[in-house]
């Protein structure tokens, strides 16, 4: 009886290290994505679809109440395609190499890559070689055409999901194309 009571204690405990592990993982992979420009893209995706949108209905005279009303969906559609990404970041790297990847998106070299490729310096390109040298560097070198394919993957569903929820609400609301 003492046994199973000892399993049963070592099972939940081990249960809950295991979920606040991948609750940590989640929030680092979701940090990353937001350092490393990911979440910027997004959020002007929706923009840019609600922009569309407005194109395509601008003979539908549709008040500019209800393209803010479809505005504030934007946080609940970017906080989608981030848990739709952090599961595949999550198929492809563990939380050793995602605190890696942060911090040298963090640096002022792994922010340059962002802006601006072009005008990375050499001190800049040698930063970036170095990184890309290390095991991290290399599983994501290793890893890219895979990560690439879940990604499309994801943002083509995202991205369709979302332009019929927009439309959908706006036939709701009596706005036909």
């Amino acid at each position: 009886m003492k046994f199973k009571c000892f399993s049963l204690v070592l099972f939940l405990i081990l249960s809950l290290q295991s979920t606040a592990q991948q609750s940590t993982l989640t929030e680092s992979i979701t940090q990353y994505l937001n350092i490393n420009g990911t979440t910027e893209q997004y959020e002007h995706a929706v923009s840019s679809l609600l922009v569309m949108l407005k194109q395509q209905y601008v003979s539908k005279n549709v008040p500019e109440t209800v393209w803010e009303e479809l505005n504030q969906q934007k946080p609940t559609a970017i906080n989608q395609i981030k848990a739709m990404l952090v599961s595949a970041y999550r198929t492809h790297f563990d939380q050793t190499e995602v605190n890696d990847m942060i911090e040298f998106y963090k640096t002022p070299t792994g922010q340059q890559m962002i802006t601006d490729q072009t005008k990375l310096t050499q001190d800049d390109r040698d930063k970036m070689s170095f990184f890309y040298n290390s095991p991290t560097g290399k599983k994501i070198l290793e890893e890219s055409d895979a990560l690439n394919q879940s990604v499309s993957e994801i943002s083509e569903n995202w991205s369709r999901a979302l332009y019929k929820s927009m439309t959908a609400r706006l036939t709701e609301k009596g706005y036909d194309l």
